[in-house]
């Protein structure tokens, strides 16, 4: 196959099996294009982080660590949340965390303990009902 100067291969129309344009049907031999591994690695395990806590938040009050910890997200009427503000609360995330954690901070000094995302979402971090029950263990006694 003669080479164009540009180092690009000229297509050659004469010989017998080139007798069908590229976009014929019985000549393409469509492929999806390969990705990078680790690029499909990145944007799986971005994914799955974007979406572990609003999961979480929205079907069990809060994540396993929230949860052995006794706390919990709720609105403040303290009815439980909605995919929709459980998203917008892991996106106002950002806001708290870009300016080097000062709005993680902020919640130090805020009344209700609300950080920036909890402001922006209208969420509240409270305390759980009760301790984290998986039914896994039987609860120890004292002795």
């Amino acid at each position: 196959m003669p080479v164009s100067s540009v180092g690009w291969p000229r297509q050659d129309w004469t010989s017998s099996s080139a007798a069908l344009p590229p976009s014929s049907p019985r000549r393409s031999r469509s492929r999806l294009p390969s990705a990078d591994p680790r690029t499909v690695a990145w944007i799986a395990s971005i994914a799955v982080l974007a979406a572990y806590q609003p999961l979480f938040w929205t079907r069990d009050g809060g994540t396993p660590g929230m949860q052995l910890f006794g706390i919990r997200v709720t609105r403040p009427d303290g009815s439980s949340l909605g995919p929709a503000r459980a998203i917008g609360r892991e996106v106002a995330m950002l806001a708290s965390a870009l300016p080097l954690g000062l709005g993680f901070a902020w919640a130090a000094l805020d009344a209700r303990g609300q950080a920036w995302h909890d402001r922006i979402a209208g969420t509240v971090v409270v305390a759980a009902a009760g301790p984290l029950r998986t039914g896994r263990f039987p609860p120890t006694t004292a002795s």
